[in-house]
């Protein structure tokens, strides 16, 4: 009788530590879903955000501005940052910079053709004129793919 009930409790701990295993093994799977589409988005985010961070260089080419920009963004955000960027160098007017981003959060991922869509929530750490801040925002994305090249089309906060 000690036998039976000894040999159940062993099956019963083995289907526990293989369940356990397997709950990791999809967690695994879940974060590592949309990793493609993160570091593209990731990517681009950062290389247009250090575009933005050189706005007040006093060297700052707005020709070669607009042509670093166009490798990275496509209309309609394209025409949205030209202006942004000449009303600044007009009107100049404090702007945070931003020190470090990171995307800690992808859901709704679409990749269909050549246009990608998500939701993603970024972690910003933006330098102010008196301290160094952290925020997280959500945004809807999307993408377009132009030759062999993703490009920001447009982003809105994700409400």
């Amino acid at each position: 009788m000690k036998k039976p009930l000894l040999l159940f409790l062993v099956l019963i701990a083995i289907i526990i530590q293989m369940k356990g295993d397997f709950v990791d093994a999809n967690q695994m799977f879940k974060e590592d879903q949309y990793l493609e589409e993160k570091v593209i988005i990731e990517n681009l985010f950062t290389t247009r955000s250090i575009l933005w961070n050189r706005v007040y260089n006093q060297e700052m080419n707005i020709d070669k501005w607009r042509e670093e920009l166009k490798k990275i963004v496509k209309k309609p955000l394209l025409d949205y940052d030209i202006g942004a960027f000449e009303n600044l160098k007009k009107v100049p007017t404090d702007l945070d910079s931003v020190v470090h981003l990171e995307i800690v959060d992808i859901k709704n991922v679409v990749n269909k053709d050549d246009k990608i869509t998500s939701i993603v929530k970024i972690k910003w750490t933006m330098q102010g004129n008196t301290c160094l801040y952290d925020e997280e925002i959500s945004y809807s994305v999307i993408l377009q793919k132009e030759g062999i090249l993703w490009k920001l089309c447009d982003y809105k906060i994700e409400e």
